[in-house]
This record gives C-alpha cells, sequence and structure tokens, in this order.
C-alpha cells in the first residue's frame, strides 16, 4: 500500500534531500474492508511520520486536497516547506457526500426512498 511505502520512505528520512508530494487526495476511504487491510494505522503511521521529518516538506496540490489525506500528503499543519496549489485545486475538511451522510443520515434512512432523498439534499 502507499502509504505503508510511504512511510518507510518518511521513517529513513534523514537520507533524503527533501520530501516531495503532488497531491490529488479525495480523501481516506473507511469501512470494513479498509480495516481489514489495515488502511487507518498505515494512514496513521504515514501522518506521523510526515509529521516527524525534519527534512524540507514540498507539496503541490494537482486537484484535491481533502480531510485527513490532505495532510497525510505534507500539506496543511503538517510542516510544508512550501505548500503549492494548481489554480483549479479544492481544498475540503470532508469530502460532500459524507458531509451529507454525517449531516443528515438518520433522515436519509429513515426515508421512504434513500436514494432520492439524498439526492434532494445532496
Amino acid at each position: 500500500m502507499a502509504a505503508g511505502m510511504g512511510a518507510l520512505f518518511g521513517d529513513h528520512s534523514a537520507c533524503l534531500l527533501c520530501l516531495s508530494f503532488l497531491c490529488d487526495c479525495p480523501g481516506f476511504l473507511i469501512g470494513p474492508d479498509m480495516e481489514q487491510k489495515r488502511m487507518i494505522s498505515q494512514a496513521t503511521r504515514l501522518i506521523n511520520t510526515v509529521y516527524g521529518a525534519t527534512v524540507p516538506k514540498i507539496t503541490v496540490v494537482l486537484r484535491k486536497a481533502i480531510g485527513l489525506a490532505y495532510l497525510a500528503m505534507g500539506g496543511g499543519r503538517m510542516g510544508a516547506s512550501s505548500l503549492l496549489a494548481w489554480p483549479t485545486a479544492r481544498f475540503d475538511v470532508m469530502g460532500p457526500d459524507v458531509a451529507v451522510e454525517l449531516m443528515h443520515g438518520r433522515e436519509i434512512a429513515a426515508a421512504s426512498n434513500p436514494v432520492e432523498k439524498r439526492k434532494q439534499i445532496h
């Protein structure tokens, strides 16, 4: 997995000149499949490694920078030496689909037609 490989390289950052990230992160997928693949623990390790790296960090946001995935790619408060964004780049705390489920999940589940209700709210 990419998160595991990134953490492995970051753990040996004393040998690197800098960490460079080309960021297009629609966010981390969360669910039973990802939990079985240990995605959460690998992503956490990557975030800790990037944060603790002592070499310069350069992040270029190409398209999407959403949630913790954006932080794992050296964004925001992760101590980036340089943070650049393409003119069409989008920064979000979470994706719109996740936000709709978080804010209106019970209402959608109780609806007679959940798919139509989700479209109406979105």
